[in-house]
């Protein structure tokens, strides 16, 4: 058996809420054309049999006609995961237990009942979200994630305590992804021809907030129960690292393009337009690729989810 492609795919730029903490705020302001129903079908056609596509970032549920997206995948065989800030799934969940290939589902949960909805800025919909699970858990792998910037502990327990208490499989902690104009420029001077987005911003240091995550990490370990407690990025222990993403997964964006990550807005040849072996193929996406893992980590990878310990 071949070994799995895992392909993050921005399907869209989308998104129906404005999270002040949001680190792609730039990339969304920036959004050019999203791909036509066509052309994702043309990318689908053109993906390795053993392809599982994690549609992640922006809103997927938003995306016009996603049903018949997620249906198509299904009849290549490929298995799919979608990472949702919940507000669609009441709507969607009929559907979602009924797609066998849809293996997993990543929400995202900042913050404890008012807290959450203010975060978001839609009324009950911690609530909401809440409700839902144990209809998906039917037939679907619940992961939960949490960013912490500023959260009390006794709201950060009750939102644990609420998951295991519906036998959520993951709550995962993020680190919120930051860097300043000094990292970019840092990163730059290693590899000059990177195009580097900017993160979203936020108040406190980046030292501050590592000795903050990793108390925040520890409370929880305490109280592990059914529901595993993990956290992203390794980085921030000193550890040595690697990037999963250009080491062991693969990136499109919302145009179709191969790309390195969310943040190196760099990009490559099209999916839609060649089979996904020759634009890995391609002799610019495998320099980028080389001159990225012989300067990793670069100063904006630090703190990335995509770090891992080696």
């Amino acid at each position: 058996m071949h070994k799995r492609v895992i392909i993050n795919w921005e399907l869209s730029l989308k998104c129906n809420l404005d999270c002040s903490f949001c680190s792609q705020q730039e990339r969304r302001y920036d959004q050019k054309k999203e791909l036509s129903e066509d052309d994702i079908y043309k990318i689908i056609n053109n993906l390795p049999e053993n392809s599982h596509v994690s549609f992640l970032w922006w809103e997927t549920l938003l995306f016009k006609n996603i049903r018949n997206i997620f249906i198509a995948l299904g009849e290549r065989n490929i298995t799919f995961e979608i990472t949702t800030n919940g507000s669609l799934l009441k709507a969607f969940y009929k559907d979602l237990i009924n797609y066998k290939h849809l293996t997993q589902i990543n929400i995202s949960i900042d913050g404890y009942g008012k807290v959450h909805d203010d975060s978001r800025g839609e009324k009950w919909l911690f609530d909401k979200i809440i409700e839902v699970i144990p209809l998906l858990q039917k037939s679907k792998d619940i992961h939960v994630s949490t960013v912490i910037i500023d959260m009390p502990d006794k709201d950060l327990v009750k939102i644990y305590k609420t998951l295991d208490s519906l036998w959520v499989t993951d709550h995962k902690l993020i680190y919120c992804m930051w860097f300043d104009d000094r990292d970019i420029l840092e990163s730059q001077k290693k590899i000059p021809e990177l195009e580097i987005a900017k993160a979203g911003e936020i108040s406190q240091e980046k030292i501050d907030r590592r000795a903050y995550f990793l108390q925040k990490f520890a409370l929880l370990r305490k109280i592990q129960n059914k529901t595993r407690v993990s956290f992203e990025p390794t980085g921030i222990f000193g550890w040595e690292i690697y990037c999963k993403q250009i080491s062991r997964q693969y990136r499109i964006n919302e145009l179709g393009e191969l790309s390195i990550c969310e943040f190196i807005k760099n990009s490559y040849t099209n999916i839609k337009d060649s089979s996904f072996q020759e634009a890995l193929n391609d002799t610019a996406y495998r320099s980028m690729i080389s001159l990225i893992e012989n300067k990793f980590p670069l100063d904006i990878c630090t703190y990335c989810c995509k770090n891992s310990k080696k």
